[in-house]
């Protein structure tokens, strides 16, 4: 995207079930060697947002910024807000924010009860805001 500086990936550019910015969990976080070493088949990447682990995170190492986005649902920190981020290029460089906006969660977990595999599982972390 936007000429090769945008890579998006769910996990890893090389796996969706792998995490970019974690070797192992949340408290072992990729030397930044290692997030340049896995996205290096991209060289004109300038922003790579991944994420797979449901935590908001940014890091920047030369001249790129690594975006774990966060999640719309199975947050970890108790706020059940959704969260999303926002990309904007100005003069050539690329900023990134963090948002997090407010639902109607009870509509959410209700609808996970109807409809949902492990509806009441589901309705229960998204009430609590954490898995």
């Amino acid at each position: 995207m936007h000429g090769g500086e945008l890579l998006l990936a769910h996990g890893r550019p090389d796996s969706a079930w792998e995490a970019l910015m974690y070797q192992g969990g949340p408290e072992q976080p990729t030397a930044p060697q290692e997030l340049e070493a896995r996205t290096a088949d991209w060289p004109a990447r300038r922003v790579v947002v991944v994420g797979h682990t449901h935590t908001e995170l940014l890091r920047h190492w030369r001249s790129v910024s690594y975006v774990n986005a966060g999640a719309v649902s199975h947050q970890k920190d108790g706020d059940p807000c959704a969260r999303w981020v926002l990309l904007e290029r100005v003069k050539g460089r690329w900023n990134v924010q963090f948002w997090r906006v407010a639902y109607d969660v009870e509509a959410a977990a209700q609808w996970a009860v109807a409809h949902a595999p492990d509806g009441e599982w589901e309705a229960r972390v998204l009430r609590r805001g954490e898995r």
